[in-house]
């Protein structure tokens, strides 16, 4: 049978209710897991400090490491030598399969863990309370410097979702080993183009602004405004073209792979 490969909404519901329904036991215990050493590290700090954990903070660590663990596991079956042709020949294109993926993993995840985290935040004041006389203010799920971090997550999502289908195994690892070595070849190259650029003007070998003597105040004002629009480019890139240009990239990949 030969599947329309234009999106429809029926079968991208089908493929987000299937995946719940097949690992919702994992989800429920991951969920419980999570709760539990999050209430064992409140404890911990109130018989030690009498104070509470910092809801925010942790719920910022479940947001990124586990959502970059769950992102990289969503095309497993994808790689899996015997469920493969399973989720191969599922009656769906391949961008349904895509946009189903991309939603579990963004959307999906962050109502989840939104909604987790605040249930804890709950039973946690309510067991302070109880035991050591007072509660502890409520995880506050629309705070704005949570919805900034949450923007971010799923912008730098999209590296972990791209990894997903490009690595068969291990693809958190190595997707985070891709991004030391990337990281490392700019910072490497942006050394070397500077000190390119601005050999007759530098100081030693070592690398600080102080180290770069100019020799007018107006060639300093000139760099100084090139950088800044540089910088304004390259925010404007992150913000609002990183992550639909992975996306896309991750979907070509995705029809390579299922050709």
């Amino acid at each position: 049978m030969q599947v329309d490969s234009r999106f429809d909404i029926k079968r991208f519901w089908l493929l987000i209710k299937n995946d719940l329904l097949t690992n919702y036991r994992t989800i429920l215990i991951s969920a419980g897991a999570a709760i539990g050493i999050l209430l064992f590290i409140n404890m911990v700090a109130m018989l030690t400090n009498g104070e509470a954990v910092v809801p925010s903070a942790f719920y910022l660590l479940m947001l990124f490491i586990g959502g970059f663990i769950v992102t990289s596991q969503s095309f497993s079956d994808l790689h899996h030598s015997q469920r493969s042709y399973v989720y191969l020949t599922l009656p769906a294109s391949n961008l349904d399969k895509f946009l189903s993926k991309l939603v579990l993993t963004t959307i999906g995840y962050v109502t989840g863990t939104l909604i987790l985290y605040f249930l804890f935040s709950v039973l946690m004041s309510v067991l302070n309370a109880l035991l050591f006389g007072y509660g502890y203010p409520l995880f506050n799920p629309f705070d704005s410097v949570v919805w900034i971090c949450i923007g971010i997550y799923i912008i730098t999502q999209s590296i972990f979702l791209m990894g997903a289908v490009y690595y068969k195994k291990q693809a958190f690892i190595k997707t985070n080993l891709f991004l030391f070595l990337l990281q490392l070849a700019l910072s490497i190259f942006i050394v070397l183009l500077v000190k390119v650029v601005f050999w007759n003007y530098i100081q030693g070998w070592s690398f600080s602004p102080e180290d770069i003597i100019l020799p007018s105040s107006a060639l300093e004002d000139q760099l100084e405004n090139f950088f800044m629009g540089f910088a304004r480019l390259m925010k404007l890139i992150f913000y609002w073209l990183f992550a639909p240009f992975l996306w896309l990239i991750t979907f070509f990949r995705l029809k390579e792979t299922e050709a």
